[in-house]
Order: C-alpha cells, then structure tokens, then sequence
C-alpha cells in the first residue's frame, strides 16, 4: 500500500544552468515529510521480530509540464523516531530502504515514492518523520 503525505514543509532553491542537454533550471527541494510507521513486540519474555514497511508518497517543487520535466533524483533518511524498551536486551532499527523521483502526470509537481521500515523484538518502535531532498532539472 502507498501513504500518500500531505503534512510536510520544505524549502526550494532556483537555480539556473546551462545543461546538460536542454536542462536550464535546477529546483533543490529539501524538506521533511511527517508520517507515522510504528510496531510494538510487548512480550517480556522471549520476543520476537516484528517488522511494519511501507512506501509514502509526497509531491514537491514547481508545477512543470510534462516536456519541461527532464530528470530528478532525491534521498531520504528517517528524521524522528521514537522507542519505548520492553526487554532490555530488545533490539529496534529504522531504515529508508529506497527512493524514487519522477513526474506525476495528475498534478505536475514531481512525487517522491520513499520506502521506510520499522523493526523491533522487545520494544515499541516508530518512525515519525522523514527528511528528503530532491534535485529537479528543467527546460523552461
């Protein structure tokens, strides 16, 4: 299933170039995106791994056509977490496992796909915010 995020501010910078190819503008979009991935593993006793994945979606920088949308890459890392110990030899991680930006037909803006995922054994894990950064090249 796809979460697509609303709740997000970001920031973007302008930035004229010359290339490649018909490429002259540049849009670096960083940002952080609120959402919210949790787990629990409530056993005191014996535990087991528990794991919650899922791929957010959210739309940054300018409204662009399709022809004046070139290319954009972008990365992501988790932002805030949180964690609450059951066992104290419990074991918790958080991780964007992958990244994607391309241009979303619908709305013209440029839709990051940002897979997270949570993993906890003895613990009450969440993920609460992602930042990202995205770099748009243009023809305009």
């Amino acid at each position: 299933m796809t979460v697509p995020l609303t709740d997000t501010s970001e920031q973007e910078i302008e930035v004229w170039v010359s290339g490649p190819g018909e490429a002259n503008r540049m849009f670096v979009v960083n940002g952080i995106a609120r959402m919210r991935l949790e787990i629990a593993d409530m056993q005191e006793v014996g535990g087991r791994l528990v794991t919650a994945k899922e791929t957010f979606t959210v739309l940054v920088g300018p409204v662009l056509t399709n022809a004046q949308f070139l290319r954009a890459v972008a990365t992501a890392t988790p932002n805030a977490m949180d964690f609450y110990f059951v066992k104290a030899d419990g074991w918790e991680a958080w991780a964007v496992h992958e990244v994607d930006a391309d241009f979303d037909d619908e709305t013209g803006r440029t839709e990051l796909r940002i897979e997270a995922e949570v993993q906890a054994a003895g613990r009450r894990v969440g993920m609460n915010s992602i930042s990202f950064q995205a770099t748009i090249l243009a023809a305009l």
